[in-house]
C-alpha cells in the first residue's frame, strides 16, 4: 500500500462542528456581557458629567440670586417636589417669574432682578431618557455612584452611607430614586 496516495475524507465531522459552534457561543456571550458592563459604566460617567455641569449652573444661579433652583434658599433643606431643571421655575434656562413654589421655595421680584442667566442653554435628559432632578431634601447614598445590586447601607466601620441635603440626581437605569444606581452630586449636605 502506498501511503502517499491514501486519501482522507474531506470536510468536518458533526462533532467538530458542534465543538466550534460551542466555542463561538461562549465567546459571544462573554463579549455581550463585557459590552453591557461597559455601556452601563459609560452611561453612569455621562450622567455624572452632566450633573457636574448642572451643579455649576445651579451654583452660579445661587451666587447671583441667593437661591437654588426652584427658588429654594441656599444652605437650607426644603421639601418641595423634585424639580425638572428645564422648567422655567428652575431658573436655569430662562428667567423665572415671581411665584411661590413651596412654603420654603419662592421667587421674588428682587431675586429675579438679580438673575443673570441663562446659566445653561438646555439640560438634556439623562442617558436613560429621564429628566435630571433638583432635590432640595435628597436622602440617599453619599455621592456613591452605581454600586449595583450588592450595594450596602453601611461602610466597613458600620457607618451609614446615607446623607441628606440639596442635590442634583439622576435616578439611574432603574428609574427609581433612592436606589443603588442613582447618580447624585450634592450641593449642600446637612450631615
Amino acid at each position: 500500500m502506498n501511503w502517499l496516495k491514501v486519501r482522507f475524507p474531506e470536510g468536518f465531522t458533526l462533532i467538530e462542528v458542534i465543538v466550534v459552534m460551542g466555542i463561538i457561543g461562549i465567546l459571544s456571550t462573554a463579549g455581550i456581557f463585557s459590552y453591557t458592563g461597559s455601556l452601563d459604566n459609560a452611561n453612569k460617567s455621562k450622567a455624572l458629567q452632566d450633573i457636574h455641569d448642572i451643579v455649576r449652573a445651579v451654583e452660579t444661579l445661587s451666587i447671583h440670586t441667593g437661591k437654588y433652583s426652584n427658588g429654594c434658599p441656599i444652605d437650607e433643606m426644603s421639601d418641595p417636589e423634585n424639580t425638572d431643571l428645564n422648567q422655567p421655575s428652575a431658573g436655569l434656562t430662562q428667567k423665572p417669574v415671581v411665584a411661590t413654589i413651596d412654603a420654603d421655595c419662592f421667587w421674588t421680584a428682587q431675586d429675579i432682578a438679580l438673575w443673570g442667566g441663562p446659566y445653561t442653554k438646555t439640560i438634556s435628559l439623562d442617558p436613560w431618557g429621564r429628566a435630571y432632578q433638583f432635590d432640595p431634601d435628597y436622602w440617599g447614598r453619599s455621592g456613591i455612584v452605581g454600586l449595583g445590586a450588592g450595594c450596602t447601607d453601611q461602610d466597613a466601620s458600620g457607618n451609614y452611607l446615607f446623607s441628606d441635603g440639596v442635590a442634583v440626581v439622576s435616578s439611574g437605569k432603574d428609574g427609581v430614586e433612592y436606589t443603588c444606581d442613582d447618580v447624585t452630586v450634592y450641593l449642600y449636605k446637612s450631615n
